[in-house]
């Protein structure tokens, strides 16, 4: 199937430099993002395709089968996760075994990790595919590359303040007179 790119959405969880397990007590490493929707987001032509794409992926693996009902999808809801700020409703998880490019509006390459924050407007190239494992079948996205739209003026969703923010103008001088 052919690259998707997804809407603009909420980066969380990035780790598109330094590969890490796939899963809570897994050996494979892979390269990860999560996105996440509040409900303008899932009103754009781009989301409307995404959904679509994966249930054409899942209907060409499982076409007996229903892709969030007996197919499990890659999109869930944040309820099932405590750490999400409320205004999102949807996250998905992508992945891949090979480091995504990541590049700013102009499609100039980003090479410092230092740059690449939860929070940011970002825009993800994927690939729909299916799977069967331990007999449950679904479909999730492999993650091709990482666009990233906007950083100014955005919160962090880590809660890390930017330098210019983490320190007031009043300081105590220890070393006033000289002395260490």
């Amino acid at each position: 199937m052919a690259a998707i790119q997804s809407p603009v959405v909420t980066l969380s969880y990035p780790h598109l430099w330094k590969p890490t397990p796939k899963a809570e007590g897994s050996t494979e490493l892979v390269f990860s993002a999560v996105g996440l929707l509040n409900d303008q987001q899932m009103k754009s032509p781009a989301w409307k395709a995404l959904l679509a794409a994966c249930e054409k992926e899942s209907l060409r693996a499982f076409p007996k089968l229903i892709l969030g009902k007996t197919v499990k999808s890659p999109f869930r809801s944040t309820e099932e996760k405590e750490n999400f700020p409320e205004e999102y409703k949807i996250f998905f998880n992508c992945w891949s075994k090979e480091r995504p490019g990541v590049v700013d509006t102009g499609r100039n390459h980003i090479t410092d990790s230092n740059e690449v924050w939860a929070g940011q407007w970002v825009r993800f190239s994927l690939n729909p595919f299916s799977w069967e494992h331990s007999g449950k079948k679904g479909v999730s996205l492999g993650l091709n590359h990482v666009q990233i739209i906007k950083s100014e003026g955005l919160k962090r969703l880590d809660g890390r303040k930017p330098v210019e923010e983490s320190f007031d103008d009043e300081f105590d001088d220890a070393n006033d007179d000289d002395e260490v």
